[in-house]
């Protein structure tokens, strides 16, 4: 929120930062009316109260069906969940704000 107007402020990358530079990125602000915004759940980290996959966890759901299978399982929920048309209808609804719910085994 700006101090001075009360706008909200959202921030896109505008830059590559030199090969181990310890400069921080530079980011383009720009001013919003309102937040529009959207939830990621169950994407990336499977969540077994929505049932993406099944309705038990997907450490029970590996023990039960095998490593092999519930990788192929949870390759096509991946590639499927969420689509780049999807972040096409959010953007053409004014949808302006995506939470993406990460674990550390997302990003690792």
């Amino acid at each position: 929120v700006d101090p001075e107007t009360g706008a909200l402020r959202v921030a896109d990358y505008a830059g590559e930062p030199e090969p181990g530079s310890l400069r921080p990125a530079e980011f383009a602000v720009e001013a919003v009316e309102s937040l529009k915004g959207v939830n990621l759940g169950s994407w990336l980290i499977p969540e077994h109260d929505y049932a993406v996959v099944t309705n038990e966890s997907l450490c029970e759901y590996t023990e039960r069906v095998g490593a092999a299978k519930s990788s192929r399982v949870m390759e096509e929920h991946l590639s499927t969940f969420v689509t780049e048309a999807d972040f096409d209808w959010m953007a053409s609804h004014g949808v302006n704000t995506v939470r993406v719910p990460l674990g550390w085994w997302n990003v690792l």
